[in-house]
C-alpha cells in the first residue's frame, strides 16, 4: 500500500529543476507577458511542486518566466511529496493543478475597475462575453454596409425632408461624395434622380 501523500517546502536552484517531459500545458506570449509582470511584481507567490527527482510537475510556466528573467541560478522554495510520486500520480496532479482552476463570478468582478482587468489580462472580448453582453455587440462591423450619403436639399430646414442614399460598395460612396463635396453634383441634381 502506498504512503499517503504530504508535501513541504524545500528549496531548490531554478537551473535544477527538470521540466516534465510531456507536459501539454503552453502559453503564448501575451500570456508569458503577463505572468512576467505578475512575478516582476509580486514574486514568486505560488510555489511549484516538484517530484522527489526535482522532475516539475505543476508551475512550468512560472520556471520558464523565471529562467527568461536571468534567475536560474536563483534558489527558490518548492514543494516536495513525501514519497516519489509514480509517473501516472505525477500525470495527474499535473492536469489537476492547471485544470480545475475554477471560474469567475462575474457580479463580483464587477466592481473591480476596467482598467484593472485589462491591465491584468482579461481582454475586452472576455469581459463582454462574461459580463453578458450580447453577441451583436462582439461581431465585426462590415463598414461597407455602413456607407450612407445624408442629401438635404435647401429646403430641407423648411420642409424637415432628408434623403438618405446607400451604396452597394464603398467606391461607389467615396466617388458620390467627393463629388458632391467638389460640387459637381448639387443635392438636388441627387435627388431629381431619385
Amino acid at each position: 500500500m502506498k504512503e499517503k501523500l504530504s508535501w513541504h517546502n524545500e528549496k531548490r536552484k531554478v537551473n535544477d529543476l527538470v521540466p516534465y517531459a510531456g507536459n501539454p500545458r503552453q502559453m503564448d506570449e501575451e500570456q508569458a507577458g503577463e505572468l512576467t509582470k505578475s512575478i516582476q511584481k509580486f514574486n514568486l507567490a505560488e510555489i511549484p511542486a516538484i517530484n522527489t527527482d526535482n522532475q516539475i510537475v505543476a508551475g512550468h510556466q512560472r520556471i520558464e518566466i523565471l529562467k527568461r528573467l536571468g534567475r536560474g541560478n536563483e534558489e527558490i522554495e518548492i514543494r516536495v511529496p513525501n514519497r516519489k510520486l509514480n509517473d501516472a500520480e505525477a500525470r495527474e496532479y499535473l492536469l489537476r493543478s492547471n485544470r480545475n482552476i475554477g471560474s469567475w463570478d462575474w457580479s463580483l468582478l464587477a466592481n473591480f475597475d476596467e482598467a484593472d482587468l485589462l491591465g491584468v489580462g482579461f481582454s475586452d472580448e472576455e469581459l463582454a462575453m462574461g459580463f453578458g453582453l450580447s453577441d451583436a455587440e462582439l461581431e465585426n462591423v462590415d463598414m461597407d454596409r455602413l456607407q450612407a450619403l445624408q442629401v438635404d436639399p435647401p429646403e430641407s430646414v423648411k420642409l424637415k425632408e432628408r434623403a438618405v442614399i446607400g451604396f452597394d460598395s464603398k467606391a461607389d460612396y467615396d466617388r458620390v461624395k467627393k463629388a458632391v463635396i467638389e460640387q459637381r453634383i448639387t443635392a438636388d441634381s441627387l435627388i431629381s434622380l431619385l
